[in-house]
């Protein structure tokens, strides 16, 4: 016997590994139309499966038997190749039932895997076993354990890619089966292959006839026809079969994710309407907001607006009990106002009085935080719990402090006894409530307060005069309409203003309030009390049956100021003058009662003050003239009618060393009018500031004009409390000496002891001003004021002037010289230049030489001189610059 050598034809060794691929694939798509099916449905693709992966894997076995050629003809037996054929199917049958399963564990794949190998390995085998050759067949044991182990590994392996590969549908799918397809292909040709290898051929040595069997080139047909038809219509089954199971899957997300649509439609709807329930019921409550708001804004007073709240909060919110407590600072304690509603919440049997610590309880914390409290479950709250085992069993509680910028005014309570608990919303609405509730009561507050600082005054809180002449008006209606009279009472303060200027604005102040006080005590509930401005008041008095009555209240009033007064531990006295006019004997309308009054306020003033005058017809000459002399006094100024007199202040060896200019009117028709008689109306008219102004001026340019012709001599001139209080005054003394060329030092201001301690602090800063310009600065009339010396000795004067009154007095045994020696004194230790007015005698003369002053002035040495007078003066006695330094 001789060994036989065949060869493989290429071509049909890579059609048998086409048909291994293709078997392979048309394996992994009909495992997973297996695993995807149930019932009958997967018996039948696990029966037409297997019918086909078998017949791919015998073919490819007879492709590849057929790729191998041998020197002697080859025949086949049919029913051996029928009985490869049906190993080929049973082993794949258990191959796409192991990986249909639901869950592929290691054992089961282990056995499933050594089933389907072994299968594959007899299936080869058997076909082997069906040729029929002119020789025999041996085989190499090792290459047949070697092609069996291929067999199981490559048939475990098919198995698990067969398993995770099944489900057709995953991303990237069919890729991964075209790469799986070729593995297992290859893995499967390679097992035949080493199978084929495994195979030993041997030959007779005389030839013998031919076998008998299937001619392999028929087989070759009948094989690849049968193979083709079967793959591709196993493959074409399985592949429409996933897709139509792909649409039937797609059709179920489609419907799944519609129903899921629809759920979310459906869900997203409810919440759409209950959003727009919430937002009706909202708009509703804002509405009826918007309502309250409107109707609380005009209400008279915070009760009403109070009650506005509390119903409407009770309407809005379904509320069972809802109250308000009053907050009483002074006691600390919350009074309930206004209650409504029903509910446990009660202090016990009677509930009038009942009144709960500020400081304790929910209602408390809201009042001390001024922040809204909500407690749901609120009978479960300590906090619930008061004194005298008083508890609170509202169930659901909102607290909200009414808060204004002056004052807390208490706390709204608003409470339900049962479910349902507050929600966020009603506690932010109940929140806006408040907030437009505080602000309706502090527009009110504004509004009645506006009122009262329109018709009172801010000093004593007394009526001013827009209310005054408001009430005299109705008084006087009444009083026609009834045939009754009426009486008005203009009272002005005496010696009010040396009270205000020594002692200052808020020890003025303080004094009339006293005085109001006093006063308003004896006047009737009808009457009306008002202040006018400064130390004026009137008094109306209505309905008087009896016009003597007026004058009996006068008097009460005049008595009633008797006693002194206390004000900063000094005893003050202070009297008034009034005037009384009737309706209707004195006038028919409220402007003339008040003409009338005034002009008997001021005679009584003219009488002596501290008394009581009527109205008398005469009286108006007195007031008209009076109002003639302002006039008089306008156009007195615009035609230059006012001219300077000078009086001398000499040294005690007689040398004039300073002049005072004192101004004078000289009238065309009225001739020479007396300072005493225009000063004041000038003062009162306000016209005193611009004749100052020409005082000033003129006596710089004289001053100027007498040092130029070798007469230098300072001038001293009075300057008036309106002038000096003005914020330019000081501008106004630089224009006058920059206008007249002249020295500084050759002006000399007097200012009244009274006018400087008026202000202490603004006076000193005025004249430190002056004294830094270069003009002296010189106190008039020392002593008749109150002087603060701890004020004095801080005063940047030079010169202090000691009053006529004084040096008047030095003959008489009434203690003036030691006053005036005191003066003195006090000039000489603050180092003060002193002068001595009124001198009028040798006698006094001589008895301030001995004290030491530095200049006199009076009668006894000059009366005050014009211009053209005050020149000859000079030239007789001379001047001296160098006293004129002192």
């Amino acid at each position: 016997m001789h060994s036989m050598n065949g060869h493989y034809n290429p071509s049909l060794v890579a059609l048998s590994y086409a048909i291994a691929l293709l078997a392979s694939y048309a394996a992994l798509s009909l495992a997973g139309r297996v695993a995807a099916s149930s019932g009958r449905e997967r018996a039948a693709w696990l029966v037409g499966g297997a019918v086909a992966m078998g017949l791919g894997i015998w073919s490819m076995h007879f492709v590849g038997m057929l790729a191998f050629s041998l020197s002697t003809p080859v025949a086949y037996d049919l029913s051996t190749v029928l009985a490869s054929l049906l190993v080929a199917v049973l082993a794949s049958g258990i191959a796409l039932f192991t990986a249909g399963r639901s869950q592929l564990h290691l054992p089961r794949l282990l056995l499933g895997g050594l089933t389907m190998g072994l299968g594959v390995a007899a299936m080869h085998y058997t076909g082997m076993a069906a040729m029929r050759i002119d020789g025999s067949m041996g085989y190499d044991l090792p290459l047949v354990a070697l092609s069996v182990l291929v067999a199981v590994t490559a048939s475990i392996a098919a198995l698990w890619l067969a398993f995770r590969l099944r489900d057709g549908s995953a991303p990237g799918a069919l890729r991964l089966r075209l790469l799986a397809a070729l593995v297992m292909g290859g893995a499967v040709v390679g097992m035949h292959y080493t199978g084929q290898a495994a195979t030993q051929f041997f030959t007779h040595a005389m030839p013998s006839s031919p076998a008998h069997g299937v001619s392999a080139t028929g087989l070759a047909v009948q094989v690849a026809a049968g193979t083709l038809f079967v793959l591709l219509l196993a493959l074409l089954a399985a592949l429409a079969d996933e897709r139509a199971n792909a649409q039937a899957r797609r059709l179920e997300e489609r419907t799944r994710q519609s129903l899921a649509l629809e759920a979310r439609v459906a869900e997203r709807t409810a919440e759409l309407e209950a959003e727009r329930h919430h937002l009706e019921r909202l708009a509703e409550q804002r509405r009826r907001l918007l309502e309250v708001a409107r109707a609380i804004l005009p209400s008279r007073s915070p009760d009403e607006i109070i009650s506005t709240v509390l119903g409407a909060i009770r309407e809005l919110l379904d509320i069972d009990v809802a109250a308000f407590w009053r907050f009483e600072p002074h006691t600390r304690q919350l009074h309930p106002f206004n209650v409504g509603g029903i509910g446990r919440a009660h202090p016990g049997d009677s509930a009038k009085g009942w009144s709960i610590p500020a400081d304790q309880g929910i209602t408390g914390d809201a009042l001390r935080s001024g922040k809204a409290e909500l407690v749901n479950q609120a009978h479960l709250d300590p906090r619930s719990v008061y004194p005298d085992d008083v508890r609170v069993e509202t169930e659901h509680l909102i607290s909200v402090p009414l808060v204004t910028k002056s004052r807390t005014l208490g706390v709204f309570n608003f409470g339900r006894l049962k479910n349902p608990p507050f929600t966020e919303d009603e506690f932010e609405l109940v929140q806006l409530f408040m907030s437009h509730a505080a602000a309706a009561v502090e527009q009110r507050e504004l509004a009645d307060r506006l009122a009262h600082q329109a018709t009172h005054d801010t000093l004593i809180n007394l009526p001013n005069r827009a209310l005054f002449e408001d009430r005299l008006e109705q008084a006087i209606r009444g009083a026609g309409r009834h045939g009754g009279s009426v009486a008005l009472l203009v009272m002005d303060l005496d010696g009010f203003k040396r009270v205000n200027d020594s002692l200052g604005h808020q020890a003025g102040d303080a004094l009339l309030r006293q005085v109001a006080h006093r006063l308003r005590g004896r006047l009737r509930v009808g009457d009306t009390f008002s202040r006018m401005g400064g130390d004026e008041f009137t008094v109306v008095l209505p309905d008087l049956r009896d016009p003597s009555d007026a004058v009996r209240v006068g008097r009460e009033l005049l008595r009633a100021l008797e006693a002194a007064f206390w004000v900063d531990d000094r005893e003050l006295f202070v009297t008034c003058s009034v005037g009384v006019a009737l309706y209707p004997d004195d006038g028919h309308d409220a402007a003339t009662l008040q003409r009338h009054a005034d002009v008997a306020m001021y005679r009584a003033k003219a009488d002596g003050r501290n008394a009581l005058r009527c109205f008398a017809p005469e009286m108006n000459e007195t007031a008209r003239e009076r109002l003639e002399l302002e006039g008089w006094l306008r156009r007195a100024l615009e035609l230059g009618e006012f001219e300077l007199h000078y009086q001398p202040q000499v040294t005690r060896s007689g040398t004039p060393v300073a002049v005072e200019a004192l101004v004078r009117w000289r009238h065309p028709s009225l001739g020479l009018v007396p300072p005493a008689k225009f000063i004041p109306a000038a003062e009162e008219s306000g016209l005193i500031v611009a004749i100052g102004e020409w005082v000033l001026a003129e006596a710089c340019r004289q001053a100027a004009a007498w040092y130029r012709l070798g007469q230098p001599i300072r001038v001293a001139v009075n300057v008036s409390a309106l002038q000096f209080s003005r914020p330019d005054f000081f501008q106004t003394v630089e224009q006058a000496l920059s206008g007249a060329g002249l020295d500084p030092s050759l002006l000399e201001v007097e200012l009244t002891e009274s006018l400087v301690m008026h202000d202490p602090g603004e006076s000193a800063r005025q004249m430190e001003q002056l004294r830094a310009l270069g003009v002296r600065v010189a106190v008039d009339d020392f002593g008749t004021g109150y002087s603060s010396l701890s004020y004095l000795h801080r005063l940047p004067i030079d010169v202090l002037k000691i009053d006529r009154s004084f040096v008047a007095e030095l003959e008489a045994p009434r203690g003036t010289q030691a006053l005036v020696q005191a003066i003195v004194a006090l000039a000489r230790a603050l180092d003060l230049m002193v002068v001595a007015e009124g001198v009028e005698t040798d006698a006094q003369l001589a008895f301030l030489n001995e004290l030491g002053c530095d200049l006199v002035q009076g009668y006894l040495f000059a009366r005050p001189m014009p211009t053209r007078e005050v020149s000859a003066f000079l030239t007789m006695h001379g001047t001296s610059s160098t006293e004129i330094s002192l």
